[in-house]
């Protein structure tokens, strides 16, 4: 792999968008979209030898900036505030010596 001068860029713009390099928001909800339709994963793995250049930690850290700056995902999934009767049931449920 040919070293860049910026790593971050080069690993934010791969997980993001599968192209390293500075990241456009718009093609970034396009990218998550497409690969939440395919049931990929996303944000898109990123080669271990350039996050060994970064840091885990602050790969993590950067990468959920970056997610969050991408903005929430329409879900078809439930809101995570809405609890069906099998949730409420299982909250209630509570050991003996509670």
């Amino acid at each position: 792999m040919k070293e860049s001068a910026d790593p971050v860029a080069e690993a934010i713009g791969l997980a993001l968008t599968g192209s390293p390099g500075p990241v456009d928001l718009e093609r970034a909800r396009e990218v998550r979209q497409r690969c939440r339709d395919a049931e990929r994963p996303w944000p898109m793995p990123v080669p271990p030898e350039l996050l060994v250049r970064i840091g885990y930690g602050r790969w993590a850290a950067l990468l959920a900036e970056a997610v969050a700056q991408v903005g929430p995902a329409n879900s078809p999934t439930r809101h995570p505030g809405a609890l069906g009767p099998d949730d409420r049931r299982l909250l209630q449920d509570r050991p003996p010596h509670w």
